[in-house]
């Protein structure tokens, strides 16, 4: 979560992300959060799913999915 009500943006209600020892990016949007490790990104419906888990969900390839390239 992020307090939109000070400047500058401070994040408010932090919570670890244990599932993962390294993050490089993530993203998210209406469809959910991703969240890139490497050359694999995993897909949680929403930050408490994402928070929440105890495993990982099935893995993705960055370059096929994210950049349509099967290099």
């Amino acid at each position: 979560d992020v307090d939109m009500s000070v400047t500058p943006r401070v994040p408010a209600n932090q919570r670890p992300i244990s599932l993962f020892k390294k993050v490089d990016a993530a993203m998210c949007g209406p469809g959910g959060v991703k969240v890139i490790s490497g050359s694999h990104f995993y897909h949680f419906d929403s930050v408490m799913l994402l928070v929440a888990s105890r495993a990982l969900p099935e893995q993705h390839r960055v370059s096929l999915e994210l950049f349509g390239c099967d290099h």
